[in-house]
């Protein structure tokens, strides 16, 4: 019987899986499920968000608790996400999050439960993902079917302990210092980021999570497949609606330990020193995921221009302020 009791789901207009991913979660053993829907933008959210509603009053009698939290005020990415992980991990420990526009197999779930039992005490790791965001072209001898970790969130999957995010929260709010040894273009790249989301110029809450956990050197625990697939490139993207890489990955199962005829207490790191490749992975995702390049070099002389256009035409509010308005209204 699993000890992984708690999910969290992150919806605003998809309903597509979402009857799947609460099947899945039942078929697993999750007890308490959470969904947090951001409020809609338009008459058009309205309709599609019917659709989840509806879902939701069907399959929630399969669990023993079950809360929704639906905001009447669209809140946006980057506030709607905190705000949500705020809540849910105000009452759970510990669990998983699963937003609207994942795939995954049973195994993500099993992965995360052990990687929440293994590192429970283990301060530097602040996640387990259930996605590997590395290209085949890099899935080498040395890193092929390998447990890895990241100093870098991989956020489409995952779970983590209130604890941790505590410490997460504090990250994106508050800028940690950078280490000298870090490159240049790495460097800018994440402070700019981190500073752009911090005075509402760019809504989301991964990017300063990013720059947190890079420059803090704090770990995800990444699988040695790819357990959850992205399928974010459909008619509600909120960017462009593409498929190509990290979107719409493949999705495996768990290898089995040789002559381990199930896949119960099996170990999945323990023929790896996982962090033994810890800057190879770094250098990976910051050049095939975040596209990091010496240009980012120059953003400390061309970013504080265009910034300062942005914020004369649109006048941001801060992530702080937003942040403050949406705790108070809730």
């Amino acid at each position: 019987m699993t000890d992984l009791k708690a999910a969290l789901l992150l919806c605003h207009v998809r309903s597509s899986r979402l009857a799947t991913t609460l099947s899945l979660l039942k078929q697993f053993g999750i007890q308490r499920v959470y969904v947090s829907v951001d409020g809609p933008r338009n008459n058009l959210d309205k309709q599609n968000q019917l659709l989840i509603f509806q879902i939701i009053e069907t399959m929630s009698r399969n669990f023993q608790q079950f809360e929704v939290r639906a905001h009447s005020k669209n809140l946006g990415i980057g506030v709607a996400v905190i705000s949500a992980l705020d809540w849910f991990f105000g009452q759970e420990e510990r669990g998983v999050i699963i937003e609207d526009d994942l795939e995954f197999n049973l195994d993500f779930l099993r992965f995360a439960e052990e990687g929440l039992n293994r590192f429970k005490d283990n301060s530097e790791v602040w996640m387990i993902s259930g996605s590997r965001l590395i290209p085949k072209s890099h899935e080498n001898a040395g890193l092929k079917g390998r447990t890895l970790a990241a100093n870098y969130p991989i956020i489409w999957g995952w779970a983590s302990w209130s604890s941790r995010w505590k410490e997460m929260l504090n990250g994106i709010l508050n800028p940690p210092i950078p280490k000298s040894a870090l490159p240049k273009s790495v460097k800018y790249f994440w402070l700019k980021g981190h500073q752009r989301v911090r005075k509402g110029i760019v809504d989301t809450w991964d990017i300063p999570l990013a720059a947190s956990m890079r420059f803090l050197e704090k770990e995800t625990i990444i699988p040695p497949v790819n357990l959850v697939s992205n399928m974010g490139f459909d008619e509600f993207a909120s960017n462009e609606m593409y498929q190509g890489f990290p979107l719409g990955l493949e999705i495996f199962d768990l290898p089995l330990v040789k002559n381990q005829p199930t896949k119960e207490n099996v170990n999945w790191w323990s023929a790896s020193s996982f962090q033994k490749e810890l800057n190879v992975v770094n250098s990976i995702l910051e050049e095939e995921v975040f596209n990091i390049s010496r240009r980012h070099i120059f953003l400390k002389v061309y970013a504080p221009l265009l910034d300062f256009f942005f914020w004369f035409i649109k006048r941001p509010v801060s992530l702080a302020e937003r942040l403050k308005g949406a705790r108070s209204a809730s």
